[in-house]
């Protein structure tokens, strides 16, 4: 026993993370001795583990040797609450601090863990690509075990836990178990003032997965004041609209755009700026950013913008302006995609603007598109007809009645044109010759 005792101090800091979990040991004598060392170690990292025995340990005896060992590091922590010194000893690990480099030259590092019932130290082997993201996830637990309520340490786990999934290991630590969540089921599950902390550090820090795992769990849960909220002077997801990776501008502005908003702000054109040239991307990698990019990812937001712009369109959202997608828009009544093309035409009807419902009248007329985007092109014309009264040049009329007029149009597409035709109420001559066209004479 005396040889361990003087042993310990001497391995030094790699000694710190076993000692830290050994702490948890009934074992009042062998506690003791973990203390002493720890001081005698004398490294920073040591400081947390110390005043959370000055906070909550039973014994006087340990909570006078934690004081002493303390202030051995450092007095100054003896002020500083043990759940705060964990949370700096997270962002530490976060930020892969150079003095919380594993010592061993090898491609792992261990986690390290009391196993209660063995009454012993148990470690896992972990990759070394995570391990810092992994023990800045235990440091943020252990100051929520010190103090509940400290907040910054839920925002700063969900950053880490989406930090590790970054590092392209292909599965978690064994020790995480078959059945836990991914990031992502943890972070729409947190309030969003947590969610908002993770993701103004991930702006701040130009981390592209963090910024986009946190966007997408606030679209999926939180409502427009949820989205805009204000921490400190900032707006965090605002500042995402201007964000270097074209992923995570697009997530914020189909977060805010579902989200409907009724409060005017200043970013409001930066959504539709984002709505627009995600709709409108293709499968080119090209400045992709930090997230990559492919034709699978292209064809999900552009599809996930066009049905964002439908519902701001539809609601006569006041806040976002879409008279600045509709050069996307006509484009997109054009685009290979069938449900792209739909989508386009619809929004465009709600749009006041002649260029608009030409470009619906178009994507109608046109013989080359299927009867299943021809026939949900006229419903559109027929929506823009009532919202915004005929704008169609003369020849575009003449095409339609040509249309509704021939016996060899399809029947569900004649009646969907006849219902444009109809709802463009047109003067009468034209409702006249289409009756006397089918008399008998």
């Amino acid at each position: 026993m005396p040889d361990i005792v003087r042993a310990l101090p001497q391995i030094g800091r790699g000694a710190i993370r076993p000692l830290a979990a050994a702490l948890q040991t009934d074992n009042v004598t062998v506690k003791a001795e973990i203390v002493t060392a720890l001081g005698n170690i004398g490294y920073p990292q040591g400081q947390p583990h110390l005043k959370y025995v000055i906070e909550n340990d039973s014994s006087d005896k340990l909570r006078s040797a934690a004081q002493a060992a303390l202030r051995k590091i450092d007095p100054d922590a003896l002020q500083v609450p043990a759940a705060e010194l964990y949370y700096q000893l997270a962002e530490k690990y976060y930020y892969h601090a150079e003095s919380l480099k594993p010592t061993e030259d090898v491609s792992f590092a261990n986690v390290w863990f009391w196993d209660t019932d063995a009454g012993k130290l148990a470690r896992e082997e972990v990759d070394g690509k995570y391990f810092n993201e992994l023990m800045a996830m235990r440091c943020c637990e252990w100051s929520l075990k010190a103090d509940a309520g400290y907040g910054p340490a839920i925002g700063l786990w969900i950053a880490s836990f989406f930090k590790a999934e970054s590092a392209g290991v292909e599965k978690m630590p064994d020790y995480f178990g078959e059945r836990h969540a991914d990031a992502l089921v943890y972070a729409t599950t947190a309030g969003v003032e947590y969610l908002h902390q993770a993701l103004a550090r991930a702006v701040t820090d130009k981390n592209a997965y963090v910024a986009l795992g946190v966007v997408e769990a606030l679209g999926t849960t939180a409502g427009e004041k949820s989205l805009l909220y204000k921490l400190g002077p900032s707006q965090p997801l605002l500042q995402s609209l201007s964000f270097n990776d074209r992923m995570v501008r697009y997530s914020a502005a189909i977060a805010i755009g579902m989200a409907g908003p009724t409060e005017a702000f200043g970013e409001s054109t930066l959504v539709t700026t984002n709505l627009a040239e995600a709709l409108g991307q293709s499968a080119d990698a090209q400045g992709a950013g930090g997230n990559g990019w492919n034709a699978e990812i292209a064809d999900s937001y552009a599809l996930r913008a066009a049905q964002t712009m439908l519902k701001l369109a539809s609601t006569r959202n006041e806040v976002v302006d879409l008279s600045g997608a509709q050069n996307a828009l006509v484009a997109g009544v054009g685009d290979k995609r069938s449900e792209i093309q739909i989508l386009s035409g619809q929004t465009l009807a709600y749009l006041d603007s002649p260029g608009a419902q030409r470009a619906i009248a178009g994507m109608a007329l046109d013989t080359g598109n299927a009867a299943e985007v021809r026939i949900p092109a006229f419903e559109s014309l027929a929506t823009s007809a009532k919202l915004n009264a005929n704008m169609l040049p003369e020849t575009v009329v003449d095409s339609i009645y040509e249309l509704i007029s021939s016996d060899e149009t399809d029947p569900a597409l004649r009646s969907a044109a006849a219902a444009a035709y109809g709802a463009l109420n047109l003067p009468s001559r034209k409702a006249k010759d289409l009756i006397l066209d089918q008399a008998k004479s």
